[in-house]
């Protein structure tokens, strides 16, 4: 019998004043974190192996704020020594973790800045408005840049691309912090310069891939819609001087009705041949 799954992202734990907010894990068997739990990954990590009870398998990707204050690679590794002194964590950052029947692919994403399809005109929005650039660090003393993201990005949309090619018999989620289509950009914001930051288009990997599911955090908003045959589902609670009005705390979805990967009936150039 496949497991219950809890969804979740964005919890944003470390500007509580009244304490960290833990995911319901009850009567689920698996809880999804997309990112943004706390700061740095290390403490979201020990924060989720107490959510999981001993019990509940957690999928967590981190977020874009998990490294605040951090040097980026440094972070992930005391990440995964954390991990490792919490065995129902399973932190994925270009990391796949089969779990009761359902394999998870995962990874933070981070962006190609092409969402508006103006790469140079994405990234200098980008880090004019985001903090990411001000508080990540690529080494000691030496801030993040557009283009370290977008070097990281490509790494993790390779991994994700061909773990899905590999053959599975089950369903497949894919788990990112960021958002991998322009449909999980809400509507008021659809021509903002700023969205290079929030999403890219990886249309044609859903496509050839086919998951059964991709959860998604960053955007503080909700979304649950379909592109071919995955359904994409973000539920992120937000700040707390800010929280998602429509956030569902117990957004449990049943891994039964979960699909196996099904070969597409065409390639994805036949798709959009003639358009």
């Amino acid at each position: 019998m496949l497991p219950r799954i809890l969804i979740a992202s964005d919890a944003h734990n470390e500007g509580r004043p009244d304490g960290i907010i833990l995911p319901d894990t009850t009567d689920v068997d698996v809880c999804i974190v997309a990112g943004d739990f706390n700061e740095p990954i290390a403490k979201s990590i020990y924060n989720l192996q107490e959510a999981s009870k001993g019990e509940v398998e957690i999928i967590y990707v981190a977020g874009n704020h998990e490294h605040y204050g951090r040097i980026y690679r440094d972070n992930i590794i005391e990440g995964y020594r954390a991990a490792d002194e919490c065995p129902n964590v399973h932190f994925l950052e270009n990391e796949v973790a089969t779990i009761k029947g359902i394999r998870f692919i995962g990874a933070t994403l981070w962006t190609d800045y092409a969402i508006n399809g103006n790469v140079g005109l994405g990234k200098i929005a980008a880090q004019k408005s985001v903090h990411d650039y001000r508080h990540i660090y690529e080494r000691e003393g030496k801030l993040v840049t557009p283009e370290f993201f977008e070097a990281m990005h490509s790494r993790s949309r390779q991994f994700i691309s061909s773990a899905l090619g590999v053959p599975f018999d089950g369903p497949t989620v894919v788990v990112t912090h960021h958002a991998p289509h322009p449909e999980s950009i809400f509507h008021w914001y659809r021509n903002d310069a700023h969205n290079a930051a929030y999403a890219s288009d990886l249309t044609e990997i859903i496509f050839k891939g086919a998951p059964a599911l991709w959860v998604h955090g960053h955007t503080h908003h909700s979304f649950d819609y379909k592109v071919f045959q995955t359904r994409i589902i973000c539920n992120p609670l937000g700040t707390a001087g800010a929280p998602n009005p429509e956030y569902n705390p117990r957004l449990v979805i049943n891994g039964s009705d979960l699909i196996t990967q099904v070969q597409a009936p065409m390639s994805y150039e036949e798709l959009f041949a003639g358009n």
